[in-house]
This record gives C-alpha cells, structure tokens and sequence, in this order.
C-alpha cells in the first residue's frame, strides 16, 4: 500500500464490503495494513481510529466464535439425546416384553432379508453392549445420587419471635447437571475463548443462583431479586451463602454485623434481618423455607439446590490443576479458561466497608492473579495475541504493577506490528512502578525496551 490517504480509504471500503460477505481473515489483514499506511503517513487520527477498529472487530469475531460454539453443544446435545432415547426403547422393549429385535427397531424395523446375517447380530451385539454400559451407569448415579427427600423445615423455637410457622413441605427434585460440567477436554482455547457457564441455563436449573464476582446478584427461579426488604437481611445472606453447609452461631452473626451494639440490640436486629430475609425470599416460593434456625444457629437449607459462582470458579481451578498434573495442558488451559470467564469483578466489590469478605476478596483475586497470568503466558506462546492482549488488560487492572502482563502486552503489539503500542505500555509500565512502588523496571522488560527502540 502507498501512502497515499486516498488508498487507506480505499483500503477500509474493502475491508468493509469483506465484512459484509464474512470474509473476516481477510478484513483483519486489511485493517491491520490500514493501520500500518496510516502511521507511515502520520496520520495519527486514523491511526488510532483504525486500531480501535481492529479491537472491536477482534470482540466481533469472539462473540461470533461463541455463537458457533453453542451450535455445536446445541447439535452435540441432541446427538446425545438421540442416544439416549434408543437406550430408553431397548430397556423398554425387554421389560415390557416386547423382544429384544422390537426394541432394537421401535419405529420401524427392516424386513430380515434385507439385512445381511453377520451385520444384525454385529449390530444385536452393539445395542446390547451399550445396554450393558447403560445400566452400569443407572447403577452407579443411583448410588451416589441422594434419594430425593423432603426439605427440612425449620422448627419453631420459643425463644426466637422472628420463627415462622412452618409451611407445607416440598418434594426435593433430583438435581440436574449443568451444562458447563461437559468433559473440558472437547473445548478450545486461544482466540476461541471458551464461554463461561450459560448464565440463563444456570438460573433454569437452580432454585437459587448467586453471583458474588463484581455487583452482588441473586437469581430466585429465574428471576432477578430486587426488591430487598432489609439491605442487613441481604448482608446476613451474603454471609450464610459464603459459609453453605456451616451452621453459623447466633453470636456470631451479632458480632459480624453488630459489633458495637449491646447484646439485647444486637439479638433483636438479627430478629428483624432473619424476618425481613425470609419475607424476600418467600415472595418467590412461598412454599419452602430458606434459612434454617436451630440450636441457635441459622443456616441455609442444605436441601436446596443452589448455584454460586466462586464455588465454580474454585472448581474450574481445581480441575485446571489436575489436568496440568497430568500432562493435559491444553485441558487445563481449558478448565482455566472457564475459570476466568466467570471472575468479572472482585468478590463484593460493593462492600468495600465490611470486614468480613476481605479475606475471601483476596484470596479469590490471588486465585485469578494465578490463572490469568498462567493463561495470558499460554495465549502468547500459541500466537493467540488478541486473546493475550485482552488478559493481560484484565490483569492490569486489577494490579498496574503486574510487570509480566506489560512485558507480554509489549511482545503481543510488537508481534501485530504495533511498535508504537509496544513503547507506550513500556512507558505505562515505567510510571505505574515510579507512582505505585518507586521501583524502576526490571532488566528483562528494559532489554525488551531496548531491542523494541533499536532500528528507531
């Protein structure tokens, strides 16, 4: 390309009419040599313009990659499903009496000449191989999945005035696997960024679904929770939800929230936030009870089936380990994606005034720290720059002082032919250690520096 301001435009009307028939490598090469004529020429309007371009486009094409990923789960679910629906005639077909060749063929089955002799009982072998595997795995779920109960209600207790009477009770419905547990070793990672868990999915599943990363979110049935009846009730939540499966002293729960209030006061507020918790909470199911009290402690009820979102973040980092013990690493990049995609903001990032989520905040951001920059360092090594570049910002803005995401930040614009973008993080960088730590920047990124400026 020249450097002639009319052949950028030219340039980006074709990119354009590329876009439009999704041509896409083709438009990004377009921008990206847009971008080059535009510094050759100075002209730093367009230069910027067009680099901005390229990172919208480059969001374009992730969410576009997205949408094909769901279609290919959509289409591997009903392979699944098919599989399973011939699993159920044949079980069907031998305990109703049927005979085995009538299960084999529920809808129609071919006339016997039609079909060669060692093909059918190749074929009678399979069926009743997968029948064999089929009942195992009934046998197996049915001695790890609990036996549906009754949800435990809570008692009413004398001493506690907030005790409501207790409602009819509700059978347990057996709980249903999320689709973000599929097997992690038929994802991809790079710029095909795996998606998170389907938000949408999740909330259908669950009678509660809880968000904790960035603003606090409570999904009751599907529905959004809004209209608290007491801001205490919904810090009292936060805290039980935080510790599920722990019974939390009543004594506890007054000094966490209470700390300077006398016993008396402090009993009677954690009456009014308990009554005021469970009015919310009855508003959308009327017929269960949430919050268990006994033995002066309050917990919520274990029967419930709930979903939080740094329980799954743990359980994605868990898993990314293994693998990574293993061998797996592309599997563990995998589960680390899945990981990060679901961190989108510090742990109560409102309740910057309370004490008690301090700890978990910090440990939750040192978890992400560790895979982000493990992932960023993966996506550079596989050329996936756009994916490294989107991290390693993530990165920064949780820590400006993150010294790796500068110098990858650097070797990925470098990578693109961003020169000038390599040297303006290194100049960030340089500022963010004078401002934050008075440290100037190690000799690794000052030789990166160096070899960047070199030909200048």
């Amino acid at each position: 390309m020249s450097d002639d301001p009319s052949e950028v435009q030219a340039t980006l009307r074709v990119a354009y009419n590329l876009l439009e028939s999704g041509q896409y490598d083709q438009v990004d090469a377009l921008l990206y040599a847009a971008e080059l004529a535009s510094n050759q020429i100075n002209d730093m309007v367009a230069a910027t313009t067009v680099a901005a371009t390229r990172q919208i486009f480059s969001a374009y094409r992730q969410c576009h990659t997205e949408i094909e990923w769901h279609n290919q789960a959509r289409e591997a679910a009903e392979r699944r499903e098919q599989q399973l629906r011939q699993n159920a005639y044949l079980l069907l077909g031998l305990i109703s009496g049927q005979g085995i060749v009538a299960a084999l063929e529920p809808v129609s089955a071919p006339a016997p000449e039609t079909i060669a002799s060692q093909q059918y009982f190749r074929r009678l072998w399979l069926y009743l191989r997968s029948l064999l595997q089929f009942v195992q795995n009934l046998f197996v779920a049915a001695q790890t999945i609990p036996t549906p109960s009754t949800p435990t209600l809570e008692k009413p207790v004398a001493s506690e005035p907030d005790q409501l009477a207790p409602d009819h009770p509700e059978e347990k419905v057996e709980e249903l696997m999320l689709t973000s547990q599929a097997p992690i070793a038929e994802t991809e990672i790079g710029t095909t960024l795996v998606p998170p868990a389907p938000i949408q999915r999740v909330q259908a599943l669950y009678t509660l679904v809880i968000y904790y990363f960035g603003p606090f979110r409570v999904y009751q049935h599907d529905q959004l929770l809004e209209d608290w009846n007491g801001l205490r009730g919904q810090a009292i939540l936060k805290y039980l939800l935080a510790r599920r499966g722990t019974p939390i002293a009543k004594d506890i729960l007054m000094d966490v929230f209470w700390p300077d209030a006398d016993p008396e006061s402090a009993r009677r507020n954690l009456h009014q936030a308990i009554y005021s918790l469970r009015q919310t909470l009855r508003r959308g199911d009327p017929n269960v009870q949430y919050i268990q009290f006994e033995n002066n402690q309050y917990m919520l009820n274990p029967e419930l089936s709930v979903w939080v979102d740094f329980e799954e973040f743990e359980t994605y980092i868990q898993t990314g380990r293994r693998l990574a013990t293993a061998g797996q690493l592309i599997e563990a990049m995998a589960a680390y994606s899945r990981a990060e995609g679901l961190y989108q903001g510090n742990f109560l990032a409102e309740d910057v005034y309370e004490d008690w989520p301090r700890l978990p905040r910090d440990q939750l951001r040192n978890l992400y720290m560790e895979i982000a920059d493990r992932l960023s360092e993966y996506y550079v090594q596989q050329a996936e720059y756009a994916a490294a570049i989107v991290l390693c910002q993530k990165i920064l803005a949780l820590d400006n002082c993150f010294e790796e995401a500068h110098r990858r930040l650097m070797l990925c614009y470098l990578a693109q032919g961003q020169r000038h973008l390599a040297i303006r993080q290194y100049q960030t960088c340089v500022q963010a250690l004078a401002d934050e730590l008075d440290v100037p920047p190690s000799e690794e990124i000052k030789t990166l520096y160096a070899q960047i400026t070199a030909n200048l």
